[in-house]
Formats: C-alpha cells, structure tokens, sequence
C-alpha cells in the first residue's frame, strides 16, 4: 500500500503537479484570506504582474484542501478556491475552469463571482451553477466546463466548488502551477495514518513542504502540506509529455 505526492520536471516544461493515488484503506479548518467575490484594493488595482510583466492574466489565488468527513468509510471533502485577473486582452482565453468527475467523486456545491470597474464603480456578476455544462472525457471521468461571461480587462474571477470523493483508491492530481504566471498556490491533504506515504518533489522552484500527524474526531491522520509561490507561467512546448 504505497501512496505517492509527486512534483515533476520534464524537459523545458515546468510543471509542478501533486498526485495521491493509493491502493487499499488506510481538525483540519482549512484558513485563508480568500472571500469569494472580495479582492483586496491592490489586486483591483493590479494593471501589472510584477513577476511577469508580460503576463496576459494571473492566477492570484489559489487552493485545495482535502479533508475527512467520515473517518469509517473513509470519504473526504476537496474544496478548491481560486482567484484570477486578466491584463490584457488576449488573457481572456487563459480564464478556463474544467471539473474532472465520476460517480465516486462529485461536485457538490459551485459558487463563482466576476469583479469588473465599469465607470469607476465596481460592479459583480454572480456565475450559477447551472451554467455549468457536461463534457465527456474518458470512460471513467467526465468534466464540467464553464465559459466565463462579462470578461475584461481587468476583470477579476474567483470561484469555489467542492467534491465528495467516495472513492480512496485514487484522489485526482492538482497542479500547482497553470498555463498563466501563479502569485500564491497551495495544497493540503488529510490522509489515513493506515497507508505509508513515500513523497518525491522535483522541481526548480521552491516550495515549502510539511507532514505532520493529526487527530480527527479520534482517528489518526497524516496532513501533507504544500506551498509555492510566484509561479512562472507553464511552457507548453511540442513533442513534451504533459
């Protein structure tokens, strides 16, 4: 029973991704300034990633938790938080969002706000979730995909969904870094103490990294910890796996 949380390297192409996969059984409050639909004063102001100042758009803000919610059948909670401008005209097409899922890891809630300053006044949009639409993927996985509307220069997205996942065996990767330049992003999983963990982490940018046991409602767990920040954007060159 062997789980591994991996960090890859491949070629010109950085990619900082952080898989769980295990094979058998084995109080976290998950604290952030992150409110959905509430930017602070510097990231509206934002006209220039100081990082980057080519950027087309920048991911702020980003997150995900994993967490027991019932420790006899092993079933967590994955809540995924994300906060993104758009610089210039051309970052539009960066502001995707893609929801892998199958019967035993589901969307349970979808919340997503959109900040504009139109004539010096803020205005937000509220995204449904109904404007999430179905996508076939593979046989096992399906996604849900949004096409973000109202969007601008300047604009800024955040959005927040939580899955149930039913099924141990194997928790879906999450990247640390995207296709757009990343300020702040981090992971955090809660795992059962049963399963031995090995971690590998390649990479050529830091990141900061912590396990530790824990105690939930009287069951041992080992929380693993990740963060990274200031992210350059990932390359995608041809002919690289990815």
């Amino acid at each position: 029973m062997k789980t591994q949380f991996y960090v890859t390297k491949c070629m010109k192409m950085w990619m900082m991704s952080l898989l769980l996969t295990c094979i058998g059984f084995s109080s976290y409050a998950a604290k952030s300034n992150f409110v959905l639909g509430k930017p602070s004063a510097e990231e509206m102001a934002m006209k220039v990633y100081p990082e980057d100042t080519s950027a087309a758009a920048v991911v702020l803000y980003k997150e995900c938790t994993i967490l027991p919610q019932d420790e006899e059948d092993f079933i967590s909670e994955k809540v995924v938080r994300c906060r993104m401008k758009i610089l210039k005209e051309i970052g539009k097409e960066f502001i995707t969002l893609e929801i892998p899922y199958t019967h035993n890891i589901y969307l349970t809630d979808f919340k997503a706000v959109i900040t504009n300053v139109v004539d010096g006044k803020v205005q937000t949009s509220v995204v449904k979730r109904n404007e999430l639409f179905d996508e076939l993927s593979t046989d096992n996985f399906q996604r849900k995909k949004i096409a973000f509307k109202d969007l601008r220069v300047g604009s800024i997205i955040d959005y927040e969904y939580v899955m149930q996942i039913n099924y141990i065996i194997s928790y879906q990767p999450y990247s640390l870094q995207d296709d757009m330049p990343v300020r702040y992003s981090h992971y955090l999983v809660q795992a059962p103490n049963l399963i031995k963990y090995r971690q590998n982490i390649l990479s050529w940018y830091p990141i900061e990294s912590r396990s530790d046991f824990t105690t939930v409602r009287g069951v041992d767990f080992v929380e693993y910890e990740y963060t990274a920040k200031n992210l350059p954007a990932l390359k995608r060159e041809p002919y690289v796996w990815n």
